[in-house]
């Protein structure tokens, strides 16, 4: 299992953790040998404990992936990395809407956001 701790003061929706990027791209890290000196080559899931402001209570608040193997398309952290690592290595970044939007510190120079319309896309 592989946890990410997280400080913060906001927590992913229920609804986006099957396809968290953040905590696939783990798992994939684990698959790929990132862990293998340590006999760890098949991660079980993944989870977000959220210990800061996001969790709420004076619990720890844990939010839980599914292990890629079990997800119907288990390959979908690897194609993921590998369009992001696409679009990074071409002459235009272009910037989408997305969950992060919501939290995103630059908003007010990203074009896709009112207070960034400045900004060419």
């Amino acid at each position: 299992m592989v946890v990410d701790l997280k400080t913060g003061a906001s927590a992913p929706r229920e609804d986006e953790l099957d396809r968290h990027p953040q905590l696939g791209v783990y798992q994939l890290a684990v698959l790929l040998g990132a862990f293998e000196r340590f006999g760890l080559a098949e991660p079980g899931g993944a989870e977000l404990v959220q210990v800061g402001k996001a969790a709420l209570t004076a619990r720890a608040r844990v939010q839980r992936q599914d292990a890629l193997a079990d997800d119907p398309e288990p390959s979908w952290a690897k194609d993921l990395v590998e369009t992001v690592a696409a679009g990074m290595a071409g002459p235009l970044f272009q910037a989408r809407v997305n969950p992060g939007c919501r939290t995103c510190p630059v908003a007010s120079c990203c074009p896709v956001n009112p207070e960034g319309e400045q900004v060419t896309p």
